[in-house]
């Protein structure tokens, strides 16, 4: 696809095509979707010496393949090289760097951009909320030692942060998806914290969130760990009637 999309770009400027940030941002978007890092920064070099303008787009562009590149420095001197030029970072932007920092375990530094966002006048979404509640809480691959740790809410004392998050979105009227009740219903129960747990469960119901094999088996395993069989055998015959297991005959 890169290469296509390449072939077809230098046929257009051999052929005295004006190159204007439209057709840079389309192939910006190629190598985003590629993760094409180098061939980016080299029309970052064209547009720069043929005085072509990065617009927004251009610039949540190039952040969010360095973030998921783990060019966490690069997406940073990205988004200060933004400021620079007069264009203000939206809630793409802050989430992408956000996530990024969540992926390789640096969360204390995502929730300071998180406080940054806010003091900009910029107002965090569910995506804001759900990539830090999931960086508290699950696995997180370090690609400088290309190895995955993991934060245990259980282990790092790290649920009053969460729920400090969770308090803010209350506040803000930011709704919860489904992978942040999930997050937090799977947190809850490694915790043997099932009143949580099912109090979320139950806003997710309330919300009309579809319960999915691995809300019910967090649940189970949950109840299992706290040796309330009874409820672990609910939570199981539940998942069967919601068609989320299928029994071998």
């Amino acid at each position: 696809m890169t290469g296509t999309a390449r072939k077809v770009f230098d046929e257009m400027a051999r052929a005295g095509v004006a190159m204007n940030t439209h057709v840079y941002n389309a192939m910006l978007h190629v190598c985003l979707k590629a993760g094409d890092a180098a061939l980016a920064e080299s029309l970052m070099t064209r547009m720069d010496a043929a005085g072509v303008p990065l617009d927004r787009f251009s610039f949540n562009t190039m952040i969010t393949l360095y973030c998921r590149k783990g060019m966490q420095y690069e997406a940073m001197c990205m988004r200060e090289r933004m400021e620079s030029e007069g264009v203000k970072a939206d809630v793409v932007t802050w989430n992408s760097l956000i996530h990024g920092l969540s992926m390789e375990g640096r969360v204390k530094e995502a929730a300071q951009l998180l406080r940054e966002m806010t003091a900009a006048g910029v107002a965090p979404d569910h995506v804001t909320y759900t990539t830090l509640v999931d960086g508290y809480c699950q696995r997180w691959y370090c690609r400088r030692w290309r190895q995955w740790g993991c934060y245990h809410l259980c282990e790092d004392g790290k649920m009053k942060k969460v729920n400090v998050l969770l308090n803010e979105m209350d506040e803000r009227k930011v709704q919860a998806d489904h992978v942040m009740c999930n997050t937090l219903i799977n947190a809850y129960s490694k915790r043997g914290d099932m009143t949580s747990a099912c109090k979320v469960k139950r806003r997710m119901m309330e919300s009309g969130l579809q319960l999915d094999q691995f809300t019910y088996k967090a649940l189970i395993h949950g109840f299992y760990k706290a040796k309330d069989l009874d409820e672990a055998k609910e939570a199981l015959f539940e998942m069967m009637g919601a068609g989320q297991i299928v029994i071998a005959r």
